[in-house]
């Protein structure tokens, strides 16, 4: 397994001189790490993102007691430290002597109360010192080499996070370099965050620093992506020999919620906060059963289906807008409007979807489906059922959103978006017939 280089590696031991080399040999591999002498001493804010934590099993008052006393007690630091959120992790019993039934026993409390998936090996102290007694970084490097060289999933987890780090500040760096040394450096990289935020903002004049600051950033995030990839391929993956990425065997049902909880990840944002964005995808409160008989002609087979479907809204049938606004024309302003003042009025670009739980088992009209004027977006897990997006692109118009009238579901990701938009574009300029 790569170790993390974003410092997220974390240490838990009351004799500092005991960690002392064991930070010394991280250090040396460019890997940062926080220290806390024990549970007194943790943050308040539970640490989140961390790949790397070393535990010793015996803190203050723990020496002589059972092996139960201190399990449990470490669990609860794990716990208590790290975040529900985390993520996956590493977790090295770092102690005097390793005991299978201790290891035993400390998973057997872990996995009752660990939100986190997590990989646990064993450390000794003793193994990590030269014939002299004394701490060996080299000696604790190899060892921590040898103990994390089965934590292969972890380690594509680091080895991603590692990329976009490096990715990150090679473009810090690049966009760095534009001012010289000899420069007053702060006033030339102000001018550059200036200029990125005018030439995404055109005429939009932005009032905040933060505003500004967050429009400079779309565009100087365009080339993050290509830096990941370059430090991508230039990783070396720390793997076990044997190991692969596999289709495992699951049950039917278990595979259904992993490839919905996976096309969720894929097409919708629901964390995000921030209103009317383009992508974003309302629930609408009420109306529109003209559009929702039109949808639901246009994509079910069965005239059964295409009643159930026009019936009121339910949690099994949402009525949808989808803002598909350029994000150029949000940034600029330049949004179609009307009127003046504070009678002036933004409108959007929006289109209509049904959202269909596909426990209702309606089939879709195939023939119609490949037809220019459908986009459905499959198989997403959404508040714990699983759903079907069937967006008809002949529903394009201009609208001023009432956010009143409709509550937020998510946004589509940026790439779900672009292609939604592609499509809707290529729908009006299709040339139709040009032969008889």
């Amino acid at each position: 397994m790569e170790l993390p280089k974003n410092a997220r590696v974390a240490i838990v031991d009351n004799k500092y001189n005991e960690v002392e080399d064991l930070m010394e040999a991280l250090a040396s591999e460019g890997v940062s790490a926080v220290y806390y002498k024990g549970p007194k001493k943790f943050p308040k804010v539970p640490l989140s993102g961390v790949r790397l934590l070393f535990l010793d099993l015996e803190l203050d008052g723990l020496e002589g007691r059972p092996n139960k006393d201190k399990a449990s007690t470490a669990a609860r630091n794990f716990v208590t430290l790290i975040s529900e959120g985390n993520g996956p992790v590493v977790i090295v019993l770092w102690t005097k002597h390793c005991d299978a039934d201790i290891i035993n026993q400390f998973n057997g409390y872990l996995k009752s109360v660990a939100k986190n998936p997590y990989f646990v090996v064993c450390m000794a102290k003793a193994d990590c010192k030269d014939v002299s007694g004394n701490y060996s970084a080299s000696r604790i490097k190899r060892n921590l080499s040898q103990k994390l060289a089965d934590a292969n999933v972890i380690g594509l987890h680091t080895t991603w996070e590692n990329a976009v780090f490096r990715g990150s500040v090679k473009l810090s760096e690049r966009i760095a370099s534009i001012a010289s040394t000899d420069e007053d450096w702060q006033s030339v990289i102000s001018c550059v965050f200036f200029k990125l935020y005018k030439a995404n903002s055109e005429q939009n004049v932005l009032g905040s620093l933060k505003e500004q600051f967050l429009s400079a950033c779309s565009l100087y995030g365009n080339g993050l992506l290509n830096a990941i990839n370059f430090e991508l391929a230039r990783s070396r993956l720390s793997v076990g020999k044997k190991f692969s990425l596999r289709q495992t065997k699951l049950a039917e049902d278990r595979e259904a919620k992993l490839n919905g909880l996976l096309n969720a990840f894929l097409y919708y944002d629901k964390d995000r906060a921030d209103p009317n964005v383009p992508g974003t995808v309302y629930a609408v409160r009420s109306g529109g059963a003209d559009i929702k008989r039109g949808i639901a002609a246009d994509f079910f087979m069965e005239k059964s289906a295409q009643k159930v479907i026009r019936s009121k809204v339910t949690k099994d049938v949402r009525l949808c807008k989808i803002v598909v606004t350029p994000s150029c024309d949000c940034a600029q302003k330049k949004e179609f409007r009307s009127g003046g003042g504070k009678k002036a009025k933004t409108y959007d670009r929006v289109v209509w979807a049904l959202m269909v739980n596909r426990a209702m088992g309606a089939k879709y009209i195939e023939r119609k489906y490949r037809k220019a004027r459908c986009y459905l977006l499959e198989d997403f897990e959404y508040d714990g059922g699983m759903y079907d997006l069937l967006i008809d692109l002949d529903t394009l118009g201009f609208e001023v959103l009432d956010l009143k009238k409709q509550s937020r579901l998510f946004t589509l990701t940026s790439m779900v978006l672009a292609d939604v938009q592609s499509k809707l574009a290529n729908h009006l300029n299709r040339i139709g017939v040009v032969s008889v």
